[in-house]
Order: structure tokens, then sequence, then C-alpha cells
């Protein structure tokens, strides 16, 4: 117990804690608020009118198509080439990120322990709908999986959280 509390102590207390919560937390949240609420809160002003924006549109974002070229096979280390057709409604390229949620896939088909790879726009939208490419590195061997998340992008959201606002694929 005395050598817990001796080597446990010095890095898990209240004041590393609230250090912590300051660095990461409460000064990103008050130079946040000035830089919104500059000029008569212009910036705070143009957030609000692009979330709701975002948010009534929404329910028209859509995945439509994914795809791969690769077999079933594919070996570690080697690279794996999706392209995802999303239906942005009346929203620009811009105003989301299209991200690749894979990783191992456990009895169930869930994937577990995930990651993301960001994906790009091809330069080809017609009617609302935009074409993405992205890759994923096979870096173990087993099963994988994957799927396509769409969520909301803004110079002022810095947390891809804080919207609330996911479509999968």
């Amino acid at each position: 117990m005395k050598r817990s509390m001796a080597t446990v102590a010095p890095v898990f207390n209240t004041s590393r804690m609230v250090a912590e919560y300051f660095r990461e937390s409460y000064l990103p949240a008050a130079m946040r608020f000035d830089e919104l609420s500059k000029g008569g809160s212009a910036k705070g002003r143009e957030l609000a009118v692009w979330l709701r924006d975002v948010q009534q549109q929404w329910g028209d974002v859509k995945v439509e198509a994914s795809e791969t070229a690769a077999s079933d096979t594919l070996a570690v280390g080697g690279e794996l080439a999706v392209r995802a057709t999303v239906r942005l409604a009346g929203l620009k390229p811009g105003d989301v990120t299209v991200e690749l949620f894979h990783g191992a896939v456990d009895a169930s088909g869930n994937i577990v322990n995930p990651d993301t790879s960001l994906m790009t726009a091809d330069g080809s939208s017609s009617d609302g709908v935009c074409r993405y490419l992205g890759t994923i590195l096979c870096r173990s061997s087993g099963q994988h999986g994957y799927a396509i998340r769409v969520r909301p992008n803004h110079v002022h959201i810095p947390r891809a959280f804080e919207p609330g606002l996911y479509r999968w694929g």
C-alpha cells in the first residue's frame, strides 16, 4: 500500500488534474469565447447560422454507397482503397468531414479499438452528391471491418462530438 501511494500519488493527484483540465479544457474554451465574441460576436453569429443550417439539412445527409477494389484477402502492410458516395443535401464538401472508421472485428462483427482515417473529396460532385476517397493501412492479420462516418466540420468547432451529429454508412 505504501509503495502504491508513493508511486501513484505524484502522478494522479488533484493538482495535476486541475492543471490538466485548465490546459486541455478551460484555457481553450476561454480562447474560443474570446475569438467568437470579437467584433460584436460576428464569428459567433456566423457559427450559429452555419450550425442551424447544418442541423436543418442533416436529416438528408446520407452515405449512399461505399466500395473497394480489393478481394477478401489483404496482406499485412497492404492498403485498402475505399470510395464512398455521400449525399450532402444542401451542404458543401467543406461543411463535413468524411472518415473511415476501421479496425479488427470481434465475433459479433463489431469494430473493437477503432482507428479513423480521413477521406478526401475527389472533386466530383453533382446534384448534392460528392465522392470521397480514402485508404486503410493493413497493420495486422485477422478479420477487420470498416464503416463510413460523416460529421459536421467547421473551424470554430474544435471537437468532433460537439454538434452531436453523425451519419453512418
